[in-house]
């Protein structure tokens, strides 16, 4: 072979090399693009179960009793329609993937099940606003792990610690889910101002069950707001191990469990804030190799 020959092959092996890497580089611009409008949309999913976790316990307190949750009810159904368009827009982008996490349709169903709850809400029982707040809960949180590990964890691969994503979209949103069902339960026994059986028992479970989620979330975590969280959390569950059910009378006002509950439950979601911003921070470095990239000669 001569050597001019063997030259061509080598231009031509090094100019495929570079053509791959090129590509790659250009798909991980792709990527994070599609990551980025990932974690917004996910953020709204967050903010709807936060708005519908917070109605559930005005609700719960309001039908046990408590005529003066009714105003920040309002407020919370408000909110929900206010984030309506947004949730929509997000539907109908999810909607364009081949193996769509939900659709226009899905959402829609969504929507018209929380017309009818308000709808029916004022003749409901207690028990059957927690459930079917509960419910629409359940179902946004399965869409919320769906995007992140379809659209956020898939994608970004070993570029994303895994622990991000995870406590992200699905493990700190279960335990905020917890929380929020704690309080909503919480409310209403205190709103009474006694704790039957069923609700004990599912007061101690639930408490258990924080626990553990609150674990597995700060073991695979190296977020320093974890701490913050983790006192909030801990602090919340003692209030309703000493407050509640060690007691056979309930010694605290409806208002002041909601308050602290929420406190502990706006602490889970700063930490999944947190987490948010890590992701993106990840981004942007993805992002500028993507422009270096795009302006090397």
């Amino acid at each position: 072979m001569s050597a001019i020959n063997a030259f061509a092959i080598v231009a031509m092996l090094l100019c495929g090399v570079a053509c791959a890497y090129f590509y790659r580089i250009q798909r991980r611009g792709r990527d994070v693009g599609s990551v980025r409008k990932a974690i917004d949309g996910a953020e709204n999913l967050l903010k709807l179960i936060k708005l519908i976790q917070q109605h559930r316990g005005a609700s719960a307190a309001f039908l046990s009793g408590d005529a003066s949750f009714r105003l920040k009810m309002d407020a919370l159904q408000a909110a929900v329609q206010s984030l309506t368009p947004k949730l929509q827009e997000l539907a109908r982008a999810e909607s364009t993937f081949l193996r769509p996490v939900f659709s226009v349709h899905d959402m829609g169903v969504l929507l018209h099940r929380w017309k009818e709850l308000l709808e029916r809400l004022d003749s409901s029982s207690v028990d059957q606003s927690i459930t079917a707040h509960s419910q629409l809960i359940s179902k946004v949180l399965e869409w919320l792990a769906g995007l992140g590990e379809a659209r956020v964890e898939i994608p970004m691969g070993e570029r994303l610690p895994v622990d991000l994503a995870r406590n992200f979209a699905h493990r700190l949103p279960a335990l905020a889910e917890c929380l929020g069902q704690s309080r909503a339960l919480g409310s209403a026994v205190t709103a009474r101002g006694e704790c039957n059986s069923v609700s004990r028992v599912r007061l101690m479970f639930l408490v258990a069950r924080a626990k553990t989620l609150l674990d597995q979330a700060a073991s695979q975590s190296k977020d320093p707001s974890a701490a913050v969280t983790v006192m909030a959390v801990e602090q919340f569950l003692a209030t309703i191990r000493t407050g509640i059910l060690e007691k056979n009378t309930v010694g605290m006002d409806a208002g002041s469990y909601f308050a602290q509950a929420t406190s502990a439950i706006d602490a889970v979601f700063a930490w999944i804030d947190a987490c948010k911003q890590r992701m993106t921070a990840t981004l942007e470095t993805e992002e500028s190799l993507v422009v270096k990239t795009d302006r090397s000669p």
